[in-house]
């Protein structure tokens, strides 16, 4: 089965701790993929390409990071 690079799926498992609580998902998610512009960050989560627990974020909840 081939695949074009569009349809390649990668997947990246980042924690973060208490301390990063509060801060906007976006903005921690670029600092984490540094090769990423933080637009391209905020495409992948309004795209539904972000989850967190198995659970996609929605738009909204790129404003702050979920609490634990």
């Amino acid at each position: 089965m081939n695949k074009t690079m569009n349809e390649l799926k990668i997947i990246i498992l980042l924690h973060y701790s208490r301390k990063t609580q509060g801060q906007r998902l976006d903005k921690w998610l670029q600092l984490q993929l540094p090769d990423m512009t933080r637009s391209a960050v905020q495409k992948l989560i309004e795209q539904g390409n972000v989850t967190r627990n198995g659970i996609v974020v929605s738009k909204n909840g790129k404003k702050e990071i979920p609490a634990m």
